[in-house]
């Protein structure tokens, strides 16, 4: 499922993109912040998205922008 407006896109999480979650999630920046604050291996990652991954839990969305960077 995909919901677009404006220069935004709410993508549900799928299996393609944990690994960046869990890149983003044990940044420090974030880590700090959260309640549960240990590293998220990649198992972990995994048996997480396995539980939340069922359409009757649809809880978990990305934010994508369509906007172009020009360097």
């Amino acid at each position: 499922m995909v919901v677009k407006q404006y220069d935004l896109s709410l993508i549900r999480l799928r299996q393609e993109y944990i690994e960046e979650v869990r890149q983003w999630r044990n940044s420090e920046k974030i880590r700090s912040r959260m309640e549960y604050r240990e590293f998220i291996t990649a198992e972990m990652q995994e048996k997480w998205f396995k539980k939340v991954s069922d359409i009757r839990h649809f809880l978990y969305l990305m934010i994508h922008t369509h906007q172009k960077i020009s360097g």
